[in-house]
This record gives structure tokens, C-alpha cells and sequence, in this order.
């Protein structure tokens, strides 16, 4: 029965995911390509209260989702979007522990921030910007200049990363982290009940 349930779960936190996923906004003055979105909460959600793996079920589940339904990257951002979400959910839920207080809350969004703008730079520089060239035909280059347009910093793949895409997932992170120690109470009671 415990089991079934927590399907159940993981499987309205995933659908909730996926809806969250389509709802992405772009935040000046970052490049159009990096959008903001709040698809990482219901996997935070999942993983503080049913364990890490729940977590990563529901960052799983939620992009393939996309990438059936709304993906035109060959899977490609979904599966950025599948590691760089896991690398802050999975440090979130093994920084929190099973000890859900406000400034707990607080210090293990940071932490995940700091993992996620890590794995995104070192993902992105290595694995998905020479993947997004090779399979997709989008050179670089083009994703360089289309940075350059809006931040001068801009003007190689490492000031790419470095200029883009770390302030963009360390922004991201922080607002996910303010959220996650807002809601603590509710959060706190929900995650002790599921537990």
C-alpha cells in the first residue's frame, strides 16, 4: 500500500513538474536560450520527503515528458535540464536530511546552488554545447554571439559559461532557495506526513 502511494505521489509531482516546465520565462539580461522556470521544486518536494531517489524519479519522468511533448533539442536540453536539476535537487535532499527547519532549508539551497551552476558549467562547456553543434547543427559560435548581444563579457565559450550560464543557474538557484525557505512550514508538515 506504501508503495502505491508513493507512486502516486511521484506521480502527480512529476505531472505538476512537467507543467511547470512549460511555464519558462526568459530573465534579462540573460541570453533568450536560458529560461527561468520552477520544474525543480516538485522534484525538491519529492526527494525531501520520499528520499533522493523520488527526487530524481520526478526529474526523470518530468523530461521525458518534455521531450516527447514539447521537445525540439533531440532530447539534448532535456537531458542537460535532467542533470543540472538532479545536481541541486539530490544536494538539497542529502544537505536537508530528514531535519526540515527554515535555516536548514536556507543553507542546503545554497549548497545545491553552488553544485547546479558548477554541473552546468562544466556539463555545458564539455558535453552539451559540442552536443547541441554536432547533432542539432548550432554552431558555438552562434550560441557565443547571441550571448555577446545582451553581455559584452561575452566572446569565447569559457566567457560564455563563465558570463551566462554560472550567474544565470546561480540566480536560478537562489530564487528556487528563497522559495524553498518560504514555504518551510507548509513544506515541513507535508514532508513529516509523507515521511
Amino acid at each position: 500500500m506504501r508503495s502505491r502511494l508513493q507512486a502516486l505521489r511521484i506521480t502527480i509531482l512529476s505531472a505538476l513538474s512537467f507543467i511547470l516546465m512549460l511555464i519558462e520565462f526568459p530573465i534579462p539580461p540573460f541570453p533568450l536560450f536560458l529560461k527561468m522556470d520552477f520544474s525543480d521544486l516538485p522534484a525538491i518536494i519529492a526527494a525531501l520527503s520520499m528520499g533522493p531517489l523520488s527526487g530524481a524519479a520526478v526529474e526523470l519522468i518530468k523530461n521525458v515528458l518534455h521531450g516527447i511533448l514539447a521537445g525540439h533539442t533531440a532530447f539534448i536540453g532535456e537531458t542537460a535540464n535532467f542533470l543540472v536539476g538532479l545536481s541541486f535537487v539530490l544536494t538539497v535532499s542529502l544537505v536537508q536530511g530528514r531535519s526540515f527547519s527554515k535555516s536548514r532549508a536556507f543553507c542546503s539551497g545554497l549548497a545545491g546552488t553552488v553544485v547546479m551552476a558548477l554541473s552546468a558549467a562544466i556539463l555545458n562547456f564539455f558535453l552539451f554545447l559540442p552536443l547541441y553543434e554536432k547533432v542539432l547543427g548550432i554552431p558555438v559560435e552562434s550560441v557565443i554571439r547571441m550571448a555577446a548581444s545582451v553581455n559584452r563579457f561575452v566572446t569565447d565559450k569559457w566567457s560564455l559559461i563563465l558570463w551566462s550560464m554560472v550567474p544565470f543557474n546561480l540566480l536560478k538557484g537562489i530564487i528556487l532557495t528563497l522559495i524553498l525557505s518560504l514555504l518551510y512550514r507548509k513544506l515541513g508538515g507535508f514532508i513529516k506526513r509523507a515521511g
